[in-house]
């Protein structure tokens, strides 16, 4: 019997936290990690690799919204 490893690679696009004051902008990440996180979710990848993760707070906010180490 065969398994499969699906991996993915994407570039994510400036995937920076806002400054704590700019409401437009945590408006637009939040928007940003909830469309991210649909997609990453819906391909069934076993192992996701992302370029221009801005921070590690920007890549800890994607994971906790993927439910997944």
């Amino acid at each position: 019997m065969a398994n499969n490893l699906i991996v993915m690679t994407w570039n994510v696009e400036n995937l920076f936290p806002p400054e704590d004051t700019d409401t437009s902008a945590a408006d637009t990440y939040t928007a940003k990690l909830t469309y991210l996180t649909g997609l990453i979710a819906g391909t069934g990848a076993d192992v996701v690799a992302l370029q221009e993760i801005g921070s590690l707070r920007a890549a800890q906010d994607l994971q906790a919204a993927l439910g997944e180490p």
